[in-house]
This record gives C-alpha cells, structure tokens and sequence, in this order.
C-alpha cells in the first residue's frame, strides 16, 4: 500500500507505516450509541397493524359512502327539492350525466355538479306541541274556569 509523500519538514525515517487491517485473531468491539436490534418479525408486526387497521378502516368507510352517493344519485328526478353541500335549497330542472341545473328562485338557474347535491329536502321541521294536547290543555283550562265559578256562586248563596 502505498503512503501519501511526507510532509516538508516532518523527519518520518523512524515512523512505521500505519497496518491496512486489524491483526487476525482480534475482537473488535461492537460500535456503541446505536440504536438496539430490533425484535425481527414480531417487532415489524407491531408496528405495521395499527397501520393496517387504519388503512382497512378508511377503505371501508369510502366504500360505504360511495355506494350512499351512488343511490341518492339513482333516485334523482326531475321537479326534486333538493339540498346542495353550500346549503342552496331547490328543485331539479334537469338531470345530466355528470350536472344538474337546479331551480333555487323563481327565474334563477344554477347548473352544478351531481356530487354537490347532498340530499332530498324533507322540508322544515319545527318541534311544536301536538294540536291533540293543546285541545286538551284548553279543555283542562276550561273546566278550571267552570269550577272556579261554581264554587264562587256557592260562596254567594251561602251569605
């Protein structure tokens, strides 16, 4: 092997060339500050299910949207009330294969795509008391009434 020229002003004439390899027979000891072995397959495993799972889960659930998207779409008709994604509430004037123009006021038009259609409009509703217990809170408020004067006239005569 072959040593790089001496430096100018260095006497190298007692140095011994440096050896090109351990000596046979020497253990060399294992680098330190690296990271330990790492547990073989089982290691590998634990660290890629959760990612598995994650990807299965994801896979499924875009599944289940799709085939939603694809029955909504199925039903579409002409003259629907519909709700886009923006939250515009209209009826159906024309189906396309890719758009859809939706009537959202009297004269106004809007063509938009079939993804943006998020439902069927079922209409606005408001919790209020049922017509049956309002009949029967006015009935119940009526015989209070009546009792009240009932017992008001008996006070009259009683003087």
């Amino acid at each position: 092997m072959l040593q790089p020229a001496a430096p100018p002003g260095r006497d190298t004439s007692n140095a011994s060339p440096a050896p090109a390899s351990p000596p046979t027979g020497t253990v060399q000891p294992l680098p330190s500050g690296g990271p330990p072995a790492s547990g073989g397959l089982l290691g590998n495993l634990v660290v890629m299910a959760p990612i598995a799972i994650m990807v299965v889960v994801l896979f499924y659930m875009s599944r289940v949207d799709r085939k939603k998207r694809a029955k909504l779409e199925s039903q579409l008709k002409k003259g629907d009330r519909v709700v886009t994604r923006s939250g515009l509430i209209g009826s159906l004037q024309t189906l396309g294969e890719r758009t859809v123009r939706v009537d959202i006021a009297p004269g106004v038009t809007v063509t938009m795509l079939k993804t943006a259609i998020e439902g069927l409009d079922g209409g606005d509703t408001v919790s209020t008391a049922k017509p049956a217990d309002a009949k029967d809170n006015a009935k119940d408020a009526g015989k209070d009434d009546k009792a009240d004067d009932k017992s008001s006239a008996d006070s009259k005569k009683k003087k």
